[in-house]
């Protein structure tokens, strides 16, 4: 089960003794009972009829039907025994607050292939966009009920001999070929960059080029994958700019060609992925801001619309499924 479902519905669901991740509203959180879930708050969702705002019904993925589920909160003193906890095989699915020393550390964790040895899934916990200078993103412990705004919840789910997970990320984004940019130390800002090889101050690099707005990411080249780092905020007078996820060193990136149709974009990049196997997937808030998705249906891959997006690390403006093959 990966469906928008009502709270009553939901309940039952716990009730039954079902391992659940749950996305919604706190309102909506706070109204379930306890139970073997982990959850995050989310006001947005894609649905079966499409995108939409909602602050009474909540996202549910059924964990328990992959195999035996165990649940864990870690701290952001704890993040690297995450990836040490979760299952050899099998599969983890996280969710952490936006805006958190957790999610900084979980980001900024040193690119290497180990990242790649465990299956870690999952989205970043956010808030109703009307609120976003008031409120807090939250992320709680089915267990317990307790709501934190600074740690990890995570599901350790272990698969059968017989069953893989299989994460692949939808970027609807191409990276244009000019202009190769590179920082020198990993970060969620930065005042200069080298660009083409020369030292250059990235805020008026990016106000030439027209990428101020933000509605367009950078695309760094991770060993031949594409991992897309957005835009926050350029601050013209500072020089410095902010991204939602961090830069490193040694990765190339390149602007993001702008795209004339969001929508038909994602359905492009869908095309051939979505399959019975799909156990989760999630989707990014600035995809539904700038691609004015509201209403509208991305073909069948269903779930939260998230401040961030994780497959074994932190993504912006994507799409992340979780395949059980």
């Amino acid at each position: 089960m990966n469906t928008l479902l009502s709270i009553p519905e939901t309940k039952r669901l716990i009730e039954s003794g079902a391992a659940l991740a749950v996305a919604g509203s706190a309102r909506a959180l706070s109204a379930l009972p306890r139970g073997n879930w982990i959850g995050g708050t989310s006001h947005y969702f894609i649905g079966s009829d499409g995108a939409v705002k909602s602050d009474d019904r909540v996202f549910v993925t059924d964990l328990g039907a992959f195999g035996p589920v165990q649940l864990a909160v870690y701290g952001p003193n704890r993040i690297e025994q995450l990836t040490t906890e979760a299952p050899e095989h099998g599969f983890s699915v996280v969710v952490i607050p936006a805006a958190s020393e957790s999610l900084r550390r979980f980001a900024q964790r040193p690119y290497t292939s180990d990242l790649f040895l465990k299956a870690v899934v999952g989205w970043v916990a956010g808030v109703d966009l009307a609120e976003l200078r008031t409120a807090h993103a939250q992320v709680v412990d089915g267990r317990s009920g307790k709501f934190e705004t600074d740690a990890v919840v995570a599901a350790h789910v272990k698969l059968p001999p017989e069953k893989m997970p299989a994460i692949s990320i939808v970027n609807p984004f191409r990276a244009a070929a000019a202009d190769i940019v590179q920082f020198e130390e990993p970060a969620f800002s930065a005042t200069h960059a080298q660009v083409n090889g020369s030292r250059t101050a990235l805020a008026d690099f990016l106000v030439k080029k027209g990428y101020a707005h933000g509605r367009l990411p950078l695309i760094g080249d991770y060993s031949g994958a594409a991992v897309n780092v957005s835009i926050q905020a350029v601050e013209c007078v500072s020089g410095r700019v902010d991204f939602y996820a961090p830069v490193f060193p040694g990765i190339s990136y390149r602007l993001a060609e702008p795209v004339a149709d969001y929508a038909k974009a994602f359905r492009e990049a869908l095309q051939g992925r979505e399959t019975p196997h799909i156990a989760l997937s999630c989707n990014c808030i600035l995809n539904y801001l700038y691609g004015e998705l509201e209403g509208k249906r991305l073909g069948n891959t269903l779930g939260p619309v998230t401040f961030g997006e994780i497959a074994y690390q932190l993504l912006n403006q994507t799409m992340v499924i979780l395949e059980i093959v």
